[in-house]
């Protein structure tokens, strides 16, 4: 693994146990092994590296919803897949969730971050159309909406997870944005 891969786990593990906030570049470079100034080399500064970290792994997750609706014989039980795997992705990454969160509200702060992050969210629409398989008129419109519902939902379910819509809700409020039954 080379020292931008290197920088990119760290930063994943450092949002993980320190959040956006409380990750520093030295935490940065000793958790990868590597010099403080490979951080300015691969990814500007440290806080494009937990911009970037935020996006790789959004798109890990869009990945794995992937393979998991490839596997499914129909529409219907590809979405009965991601709705599942939703909120077990919650779950399993609670305390990255909560440095997402936080890179979010640093991004009204800064432009770079607004940019950055807002290509995050292109390269999601992309990500959602090809689960999707639908390049319809409204494709895009209902991508982005799936992706809105999933942000909404990650924020309550971080304050209240028992008071999330069911998993059941979930699906039927999907299976009406994206047109199936």
């Amino acid at each position: 693994m080379g020292n931008r891969e290197a920088l990119l786990e760290a930063a994943i593990v450092c949002l993980r146990e320190r959040g956006f906030g409380g990750t520093r570049a030295r935490d940065l470079a000793s958790t990868a092994g590597v010099s403080l100034g490979a951080i300015r080399y691969h990814f500007g500064s440290t806080e494009g590296l937990l911009n970037e970290a935020v996006a790789e792994c959004a798109r890990r997750w869009v990945s794995g919803f992937q393979s998991s609706m490839a596997a499914a014989t129909d529409k219907t039980a590809q979405l009965d897949s991601m709705t599942a795997d939703a909120y077990r992705a919650f779950d399993v990454n609670r305390a990255l969730l909560v440095g997402f969160m936080e890179a979010f509200a640093h991004a009204q702060r800064s432009a770079a971050a607004r940019e950055q992050l807002g290509g995050m969210y292109d390269e999601l629409r992309q990500g959602v159309l090809a689960v999707l398989g639908d390049k319809g008129r409204d494709a895009e419109s209902v991508a982005s909406l799936l992706i809105a519902l999933i942000d909404g939902l990650m924020l309550q379910w971080l304050l209240a997870p028992d008071r999330c819509p069911s998993p059941d809700m979930l699906r039927r409020a999907v299976a009406a944005l994206a047109g199936l039954p």
